[in-house]
């Protein structure tokens, strides 16, 4: 069976939580229309982050997926369970010098996924 595209984004972001990921390790995805993939996740109830640097006059676009858990008494009790963060976000921005783990090494993590 075929992954959809909102699928195969949510699995990256769900990979790499709590990252900046580079707009560019996004579009090797191959998906058309990401800002509607992305818009609808955040309809679903994901939290998805953005934001844009300036660097030597180009403009780079980071994507950040922050998880959520469900309180575990919550669930014992029987009472409504609020979204609790299980990792503060990571605020480096990418940049070739990052260490692997982080955005550097996702080009070629996302390269090995897609065409191995």
């Amino acid at each position: 069976m075929r992954r959809t595209q909102k699928e195969a984004l949510l699995d990256l972001f769900e990979k790499r939580p709590n990252y900046w990921i580079p707009l560019p390790v996004i579009m090797m995805l191959g998906i058309a229309q990401y800002n509607a993939r992305i818009f609808e996740l955040r309809r679903s109830g994901h939290d998805i982050r953005n934001k844009a640097e300036v660097v030597d006059g180009q403009r780079h676009t980071y994507f950040m997926y922050i998880p959520w858990k469900v309180p575990s008494n919550a669930i014992a009790e029987g009472g409504f369970a609020l979204k609790e963060q299980t990792i503060s976000p990571d605020t480096t921005p990418y940049t070739p010098e990052t260490p692997v783990g982080q955005a550097s090494g996702l080009k070629s993590e996302i390269q090995k996924e897609l065409f191995i």
